[in-house]
């Protein structure tokens, strides 16, 4: 009796990997100065953010964050500012959150850049249809993703965190100038660029971008606690401050614009 032929279902190897690796090593070497130009600018740009910020006392600086928030959103606020900032110097983690804060800032700049063309192509229907679904699946994929070609494309350092975390941050950019262009901007975009960007500072220490993800990346690499538990105390310093100061900045727009649609209004009737 004839053993029943057994049919092979498997499916090929496809070498997606080397295809990228491959890829990656053709843009680099046929676009190499474009990246390294960008690489340059965009330390540069984060270099002279940390400089600036770092160039008050620590207690100054914050002293005048904090005069900021009292007059924004009251006295809790202010208080808040002044602690929080003063509990980061007193951890010796001025410096690192500094860099932290230019990062965030310079990827959000990087962000609006990018997003001016996308904005303005994206107002025509055959565009948007193809751009819409892009960005609207960018927030679900897992930050690692932006990190691997980053980090190909400009190497090692401050340049690929602060790509990565703009990639992270485009899609907000983009619907905020959208909004801008049909004169009804969204404040509260501003909002879901710097948020998401500061999420990003953990996972952009992976790519040596230093700051206080350098920070919570050397307390899990020692098994240090302390360490750990430091660089992370700072990041929720940062993120409650960022996450308030843009919602803060949201309202007198949207006020501007409201009473705009009310004097519209008288006139139309």
């Amino acid at each position: 009796m004839e053993s029943p032929v057994v049919l092979n279902w498997d499916v090929p190897r496809v070498p997606v990997g080397r295809w990228f690796a491959e890829g990656a090593s053709w843009s680099v070497a046929h676009g190499g100065v474009f990246f390294d130009g960008v690489a340059t600018v965009v330390t540069d740009l984060v270099d002279g953010l940390s400089g600036i910020l770092t160039f008050f006392p620590p207690l100054v600086l914050a002293a005048l964050l904090a005069a900021g928030a009292y007059a924004a959103r009251g006295w809790q606020f202010g208080l808040f500012t002044f602690a929080g900032f003063a509990l980061i110097d007193g951890m010796r983690l001025w410096r690192p959150a500094m860099d932290s804060l230019s990062l965030v800032t310079a990827s959000a700049v990087v962000a609006l850049v990018v997003a001016v063309p996308v904005g303005f192509v994206v107002r025509y229907a055959v565009v948007k249809r193809v751009v819409r679904p892009v960005l609207d699946a960018v927030p679900s994929v897992p930050v690692f993703v932006y990190l691997v070609p980053a980090a190909f494309l400009f190497g090692i350092g401050t340049a690929p965190g602060v790509v990565a975390t703009a990639a992270v941050a485009l899609p907000a950019a983009v619907r905020l100038v959208e909004s801008g262009l049909r004169d009804r901007p969204d404040p509260g975009e501003a909002n879901r660029i710097v948020v998401p960007a500061l999420g990003m500072v953990v996972t952009a220490g992976l790519v040596g971008a230093g700051g206080l993800g350098g920070v919570v990346l050397t307390g899990l690499d020692r098994v240090s606690a302390a360490t750990g538990f430091e660089g992370a105390l700072a990041i929720v310093v940062l993120a409650v401050f960022l996450d308030r100061v843009t919602r803060v900045g949201a309202r007198p727009v949207e006020a501007a614009f409201a009473g705009n649609d009310e004097r519209h209004g008288e006139r139309a009737a």
